[in-house]
């Protein structure tokens, strides 16, 4: 009977407020459930917060101690997920114990963690910052430049080091590897040579390269060449042949290779593009007779 008491005295209200279903008519507003009493959204999202004495029923579930209630039963959750005999119904005493030891133990790794950084990489908040006078102080360094912005007087900046090797000459090189540039390879610019492991052969190896670019130019150059008279003596040999058995239609069987006139021409004139055959529309097939 108490019990009931109770919570009929709590879903009371004072008479002098107006009821929370009456603050906003509009009937696209905010939802009111009669039977639990509740309105979960707020019926005037547009009104100052300040001025508001009843912003929704959601507002206690991410406030207060609901907030809390709530991260617990997640942890809950997971820690029984990963193989943890945790329940929140069934124990509550301990999954509250473990949740409090969880937090704990996460701050002391998240300052471990932080600990560990600073000794490693410092901290320059917590240092003492410099006097204001040595700050903006004068020395007596002074420092000229020229046109291009080179130092030609003064003492130069040091540049600072990288994690990687520099300046490392292998193999006789006097160039690092990367310094030459040609047909979309890298290589080394005092021999011009593209193979990284390869051993310096300086002016005499860049003078037998291009030498030997030289040749092979000149090479394709005649076969080219030759191949185009071998093309021009074979079309030629053919129209004669053509020619002398036109009213038989056979051929000799010297150019029984192919099989038909057709194939011969198109193979024969694969390599010169422009060239049509003249004089013969129809294909005649080739006999060994």
């Amino acid at each position: 009977m108490l019990v009931g008491f109770v919570m009929w005295k709590l879903n009371l209200r004072i008479r002098e407020d107006t009821a929370k279903y009456l603050l906003n008519l509009d009937v696209n507003s905010a939802h009111y459930d009669p039977k639990t009493r509740s309105m979960r959204e707020d019926p005037l999202p547009d009104m100052d917060p300040n001025e508001k004495f009843y912003v929704g029923d959601n507002q206690n579930r991410i406030s207060g101690e609901a907030l809390e209630f709530k991260q617990l039963n997640i942890h809950a959750w997971e820690a029984f997920e990963k193989g943890h005999d945790v329940h929140m119904q069934a124990a509550p005493s301990q999954a509250e114990l473990l949740y409090k030891n969880y937090k704990v133990n996460k701050e002391k790794l998240k300052s471990q963690v932080k600990e560990t950084i600073m000794e490693k990489y410092g901290n320059a908040a917590s240092e003492e910052q410099l006097p204001r006078e040595l700050l903006l102080g004068q020395s007596e360094r002074e420092v000229e430049y020229d046109h291009a912005g080179r130092i030609i007087k003064g003492q130069e900046q040091a540049l600072p080091k990288s994690k990687y090797e520099e300046d490392v000459y292998i193999n006789n090189h006097t160039s690092v590897w990367g310094s030459w540039w040609k047909d979309h390879q890298w290589g080394y610019k005092c021999c011009k040579q593209f193979i990284r492991n390869s051993y310096c052969t300086g002016a005499a190896g860049i003078e037998a390269a291009e030498a030997a670019a030289d040749l092979m130019k000149a090479n394709i150059a005649h076969c080219s060449y030759m191949s185009w008279w071998s093309l021009w003596f074979m079309e030629m040999e053919i129209f004669r042949v053509f020619n002398n058995n036109e009213l038989s239609g056979k051929i000799p069987s010297t150019l029984g290779l192919l099989q038909t006139l057709e194939i011969l021409y198109i193979e024969g004139n694969a390599f010169r593009p422009g060239v049509n055959p003249i004089g013969v529309h129809n294909v005649l097939e080739v006999s060994d007779t």
